[in-house]
């Protein structure tokens, strides 16, 4: 399923020295990554720690944002005749603001403990998410490519090949230019396959980057539960379930999604091992 990348190389090392507006164990947790790529079993896993909170996918801040950005540019087009220009309130500002609210919605509802969100469709919108929650940390899920396009094409709502190759490329490509880029966001990436291969190590270290004491009911979630949301029944085989792909569907994948794959580190292929 691809040679193993050491998480430890700098795309892969927490916050990259990025700076933090809020201390690491006050902040929400943000869950993004490719749909298919195991945010669903990076949440639950979370979720198992004495310390947080978390519940169904939200989907709302996307038109919210939109919203909030929307409202900015309408309140600033009569220049310093308008209360956010005259006191030099900033988009992102705002978004913090709304934020804030938000932050205190969920707060009502988490018991006291931190909560957690796992959206998917987040990590197309990573860069207003880190504006309207500026103490907020973000795990994103990777997994190999040729994995999440064979997922995504037998899921609730099959994609075809083609669609689920684009899919991938996007989100990936979305949440590993936000990674690299300095966005002053605390961000660590999480290879799907060292989680469920190593769980307890994997999720203690995701458990300190994201300021929380290790909890081994964490790693132990992963290891005992059955799998969240697959797309199959059972495991797989001594083959990986893409080595039935056409030699078409290869190249398609090559030509498509070949770029975040090699960036991911994971080997791109023409043919079925």
């Amino acid at each position: 399923m691809g040679g193993p990348v050491d998480h430890r190389l700098p795309l892969y090392d927490g916050t990259r020295g990025r700076s933090l507006s809020g201390p690491a164990d006050t902040g929400p947790i943000f869950v993004v990554g490719c749909p298919r790529s195991g945010t669903s079993m990076m949440q639950w896993a979370l979720r198992a720690h004495p310390d947080v909170w978390g519940s169904a996918e939200s989907d709302f801040l996307v038109p919210l944002i939109e919203g909030t950005k929307s409202a900015y540019a309408f309140g600033i087009k009569r220049d310093r005749m308008h209360w956010l220009v005259r006191e030099s309130v900033t988009e992102s500002e705002l978004l913090a603001s709304v934020g804030t609210g938000i932050d205190s919605l969920y707060a009502s509802r988490a018991g006291g403990r931190r909560w957690v969100e796992q959206t998917p469709l987040y990590s197309l919108h990573l860069r207003d998410v880190a504006a309207m929650f500026p103490d907020a940390r973000f795990v994103a899920m990777v997994r190999d490519g040729r994995d999440v396009v064979h997922s995504l094409m037998h899921f609730v709502q099959p994609m075809s090949h083609r669609a689920a190759c684009r899919t991938f490329q996007k989100y990936t490509r979305a949440v590993l230019d936000f990674c690299e880029a300095d966005n002053g966001v605390s961000l660590s990436i999480v290879r799907y396959e060292t989680a469920v291969a190593e769980p307890g190590p994997e999720l203690a270290r995701v458990c300190e980057f994201l300021g929380l004491t290790a909890d081994p009911a964490c790693g132990e979630y992963i290891s005992t539960e059955a799998p969240i949301n697959s797309s199959f029944d059972g495991p797989a085989g001594a083959q990986p379930r893409w080595a039935t792909w056409t030699p078409a569907m290869f190249k398609y994948f090559h030509d498509v999604a070949g770029e975040s794959q090699t960036r991911l580190g994971y080997s791109v292929t023409e043919s079925a091992p």
